[in-house]
Parts: structure tokens; sequence; C-alpha cells
């Protein structure tokens, strides 16, 4: 096993295209994120993004996109953002330990929020997440909406109920899949941050690189790979509205913001439906609503997959804090658990997103002062 690190910026068309192939050869790699034009978005406004190039002997093995970090430590390309990461490499090599290709790469280890991982030799941690997956079958949109209705016939008629108040109150509601307008784009973004601030959570949008981010793959068209804003207005009046990565095969739910002041209607809800049962039209065949246990996933799941989430330690070196923190959380009683755990995830955004020293002790004051629901 070899790894090379490299800039996007030094990948030649040759080399490009023969890596492409390797994640064009599998489906299991058909999220957005293993993408590398998603790498090469994050290049533009990360100096930090690199490609590992990975060898099996003098045998081009695959590729794995990350930040590379001070003290040699690595975090997913696009930091918290990259719900799905990891090695992407031939059929044959699935099961090595992605720990050595990061020993090899002469990094310390790495911090993972959505690792993928066919084998499970890993020395990792952390846990498992569940990513929720929505597929539509060869019924297509009608068939997906039947199986809800005969699942959840109380959440149905609500929903149902919904869009009779809203055709009667507002002359009906209007999805747009593909909204090209940018002010539906900062609506979205403005929304989102003041939705963090406002419940005191990190606001991940807030730095320079991420807004650059945001906006760069809104526009971005190129080969499998797009940024897709979809939105949704009850009349005239925009009420909610989703950043999606997507690929030839997957819509992969990201960025959703809706006005609270509409919620009796739902319209969270009703722009997650409309985006699945789109993909009848598209030609996509799964949506992914990313890792987490939010209520409304039930709704629309299909299945979960696994994801790793903690730390992978390559063994060129040691983090006795971090090993020290994850020990506690495993070992300590719940309600003292789930506040290391609070605090270590928070911990993890701000360093994740805040590259500087100044933002990140920002970060930290905002995380002290941070408003409690009983105040």
């Amino acid at each position: 096993m070899t790894t090379k690190l490299v800039r996007y910026s030094d990948l030649d068309a040759g080399l490009l295209a023969a890596l492409t192939a390797i994640r064009d050869a599998d489906a299991r790699f058909d999220s957005p994120f293993f993408d590398l034009e998603f790498a090469h978005q994050l290049s533009l406004v990360r100096d930090d993004t690199r490609i590992a190039v990975l060898y099996d002997g003098q045998e081009l093995a695959g590729y794995w996109a990350l930040h590379v970090r001070p003290g040699k430590w690595a975090r997913p390309v696009g930091a918290v953002f990259s719900d799905w990461h990891g090695p992407v490499v031939r059929a044959d090599l699935l099961d090595r330990d992605p720990a050595g290709w990061l020993a090899e790469a002469g990094l310390k280890g790495m911090t993972v929020n959505g690792l993928q991982l066919s084998g499970d030799r890993l020395n990792c941690d952390g846990g498992v997440a569940a990513v929720g997956q929505a597929v539509l079958g060869a019924g297509g949109a009608a068939a997906f909406l039947a199986n809800q209705r005969d699942l959840f016939p109380k959440y149905a008629k609500n929903i149902r109920r919904a869009g009779r108040l809203i055709d009667k109150e507002f002359g009906g509601m209007s999805f747009v899949a593909d909204d090209r307008s940018e002010a539906a784009l900062d609506w979205l973004l403005e929304r989102k941050s003041a939705q963090y601030n406002a419940t005191g959570l990190h606001d991940v949008l807030a730095p320079d690189w991420v807004q650059g981010l945001m906006r760069n793959l809104f526009a971005c068209r190129e080969g499998r790979f797009a940024g897709r804003l979809s939105t949704l207005r009850f009349g005239e009046q925009l009420v909610a509205a989703e950043l999606d990565l997507i690929s030839d095969t997957i819509v992969h739910g990201w960025i959703t913001v809706f006005d609270n002041d509409y919620a009796r209607y739902s319209p969270g809800h009703l722009l997650i439906r409309d985006i699945i049962c789109d993909m009848e039209r598209t030609g996509h065949v799964m949506a992914d609503m990313g890792a987490g246990d939010a209520a409304y996933k039930k709704y629309y799941e299909t299945y979960t997959l696994p994801a790793k989430v903690g730390t992978v330690r390559s063994g060129r070196g040691i983090r006795p804090l971090a090993a020290g923190w994850r020990l506690a959380e495993n070992a300590l009683p719940e309600k003292l658990s789930g506040t290391l755990a609070s605090i270590r995830r928070r911990t993890d955004q701000i360093a994740g997103t805040d590259l500087g020293t100044g933002r990140r002790v920002s970060g930290f004051v905002k995380a002290l002062n941070r408003p409690r629901p009983d105040k």
C-alpha cells in the first residue's frame, strides 16, 4: 500500500480519468460526495484540500479526498458538510484497512463523521450512525405515496389536509426542482444561519470558505456532479428550500430550511415529498437523507445504511486527550456521557469549519454563552 498526497491541480487528465473510472465502476461510490468534482470545488476555497492517490504496489488502487490539517491530522473533504467519505478503491481492495492508507500518507489519523466501509477492518473509537435512504421502486411516485398512506395513515391524512388549506388560503403551492434564483439561495443561507444562531447551535455556514463553497456548488454542473436548489412556494411566497448535491443516480438532501411562520402547513415535509417524487422524472433512484434520527425521516425511509463516526488512528501518533475523552464517553453514566458527546460534537464543528485561531476562539466563546432552553 502506497499513498501520495497531491493537490487537485496536480492531477493530469490521464490520472483524473483513471481515478474517475475506478469510482464509476462501483455503485457503492455513486454518492456525489465521492465525486472528484466535489473535491475540486473544495480546492477552490480551501488550500488544505488534498487528494490521496492510492496504490497497491505499482498499480493504481483509488483515491481519498481530504483536508490535511496542522499536526498531520486529516478531516473529510468538506469537513462537517461531508455526509459520506472514505477511500474510493477497486472492488478487490474494499476489505483493506483504510487506516493503512492514512499511515502511508504520513498522517496520524482522521476525524470521520460519515465514513463508508464495505468491510469491518477499522480501528475507530466512535460509533455507527444510521443514514436514511428513500428509494422509488418500479411503481414510481404513485406507489411510493400509496405505501406512505398504508404505513402512516394519520400522517398522510394530515399532509392531505395541509394541501387543502394551502389551496384555500394561498391559491395553491408550486414546487421547483431546480430553482436557478440566486435570491432563493440567499434566502436559504440567511435563514439557516439565523436558525443556528437562534437555537444556540454553531453557525457552520458563517465562514467565508463555506459561503463561497455553497455558491459555487449552486452553479456547478460537471459530468455526473451538480448542486441543485429545490424550492416550495405557497402562492408567491417562498416557504421552504433545500440545497442538494446530486449524481446521476442519487439526490442527497443537504442544507434545508423552511419558514417557521408556515409550520402548521408542514412545508418541510411537503418539500421532501416533492423532491422524492420528482426522481421519477429525473431518473434518480435514491434520495439520501443523511445521518441522524430526526423524526420526519421515518415517513420516507426505505432502509438505512451504517456510517462510521469518530476518529481513525493510523498508528503514527497518539492524541491522548481525544482518546481519553472518547473513553470517558463510553464509560460514564448516560447523563455525563451525553454531555461529553455534546461538547465533542460542538468542538468538532468549530474545528472543522473555523480555520483561523481567532474564529475558533470566538466559536468556543459563543458555545459557552449559547442560549439555554430554560432562559
